[in-house]
């Protein structure tokens, strides 16, 4: 359902962004340059095009999203889209800052994440997740803090339903924690694709060391 191969990183002082592209299957997938059933269902579903009888191709579908928004959502939602270019409707700009917060940001909505340690155990943390839509015409009550556990046995999907990839991070994330305290742990191994990462723990390297004269020099003074 995305372009997971070109993917622009962008690497600044403390923080960093990438540029997620959606509706369009992976170039790994073996239906790339078509439109998969995933992009149908959901991609299509959720701008409000019939995906099941969508004729265009695979170049069509992003083009089409972006006009359905700008012309049957926006009104509806009482938003304006018309400044922001297709990929503004359509993809993720995800951002991270350092050295807690986690953006997704859409046309129509954005997600941020909150991580705060735990204030005795280094193995637990508190994670907020927020979801934020553009409805300023509608009468919506005031959304309720909802308070979870996450552990080996309950699997957190902080979307109601429609998070099915943070489902997996939150299924996964207590047994990868067990892992790091195995024996046979010595660290991790960051690829490229995880640049963001070894930037993320560069940057918290500097600001540790800040006190010492080499972490002042590299932060600049």
């Amino acid at each position: 359902m995305n372009d997971d191969v070109n993917v622009p990183i962008d690497c600044y002082k403390r923080h960093s962004r990438m540029l997620l592209k959606l509706g369009v299957a992976s170039p790994r997938h073996p239906e790339h340059g078509e439109v998969t059933a995933q992009i149908r269902d959901h991609f299509l579903a959720t701008a409000g095009i019939d995906g099941e009888n969508f004729e265009g191709g695979a170049n069509d579908v992003r083009p089409a999203i972006a006009k359905t928004i700008r012309e049957v959502q926006g009104p509806a939602m009482g938003v304006d889209f018309s400044e922001l270019h297709d990929a503004q409707l359509v993809d993720d700009f995800h951002y991270s800052i350092f050295p807690n917060i986690t953006l997704n940001m859409f046309g129509r909505s954005a997600w941020l994440f909150r991580h705060r340690p735990h204030p005795s155990d280094l193995n637990k943390m508190f994670f907020d997740f927020f979801n934020l839509v553009r409805l300023p015409n509608a009468p919506i009550p005031r959304a309720t803090h909802e308070h979870q556990i996450c552990s080996d046995e309950l699997t957190l999907d902080p979307l109601g339903g429609g998070g099915e990839l943070l489902a997996q991070d939150t299924y996964n994330l207590p047994r990868i924690q067990r892992g790091m305290h195995s024996s046979g742990f010595r660290g991790l191994h960051l690829g490229d694709q995880e640049i963001r990462i070894r930037h993320f723990h560069s940057v918290l390297d500097r600001y540790i060391d800040a006190s010492t004269e080499e972490g002042t020099s590299r932060d600049g003074g």
